[in-house]
């Protein structure tokens, strides 16, 4: 989803996720620097992956930032900590007949190129922000209004089975623990509790 943000200087369209697992707002790094943003204060956190294991403590700056809709019917304000890479690109809706559907129900959609998250909303928000409208279209995918604007979630009904699909995970990078390929501790160890499930299997 696209959204307004306002800095001291100017205004920039960015790329929002509301992730309804986050407990934090997240603003990268790189977005906070260009908006010239003032810190408010700072935090240090333990960030937790999948499995259990744990980061050593991370340092992060908080910033209050102004966010606005698209159709300027709707601003709020928050303050999200920085860090440097939120999550990779999220896959964007194609262009495809389903867009007419969104037209007939009033459903107002970007079809846009995929691009970095620049701004996470945690739980407690992304519930603020729901108007509690929601719409199951034919295609399968399922299309969910708030006052920044519309999410589309969902898996399209299809009859052709892909080879391959693109999947979002969400992962907190430190300097110590670099998620690519399992080449980490944390991954080698997950890898040998995996080998000898399937030893013990067989």
């Amino acid at each position: 989803m696209l959204s307004s943000l306002y800095g001291r200087i100017e205004t920039q369209l960015i790329s929002i996720l509301l992730d309804p697992g986050s407990q934090r707002l997240y603003i990268k790094k790189d977005v906070d620097q260009c908006m010239r943003y003032r810190p408010t204060g700072e935090e240090e956190l333990i960030h937790g992956f999948f499995g259990g294991e744990m980061t050593r403590p991370h340092r992060h700056l908080c910033y209050k930032i102004h966010l606005q809709s698209l159709d300027n019917q709707y601003a709020c304000n928050f303050e999200p900590l920085n860090e440097a890479e939120i999550c990779s690109r999220v896959p964007v809706l194609q262009p495809g007949s389903w867009l007419s559907e969104f037209r007939e129900r009033g459903i107002d959609v970007l079809v846009e190129d995929e691009r970095p998250i620049e701004v996470l909303i945690e739980a407690d928000i992304y519930a603020k922000l729901l108007t509690g409208r929601r719409e199951i279209l034919q295609c399968g995918l399922v299309a969910t209004e708030t006052y920044l604007g519309w999410i589309v979630t969902g898996k399209m009904q299809s009859c052709i089975k892909a080879s391959s699909m693109k999947v979002l995970s969400m992962f907190v990078h430190s300097e110590s623990e670099q998620v690519v390929g399992f080449k980490t501790p944390v991954g080698e160890r997950v890898m040998k509790r995996q080998k000898l499930r399937f030893k013990h299997i067989s």
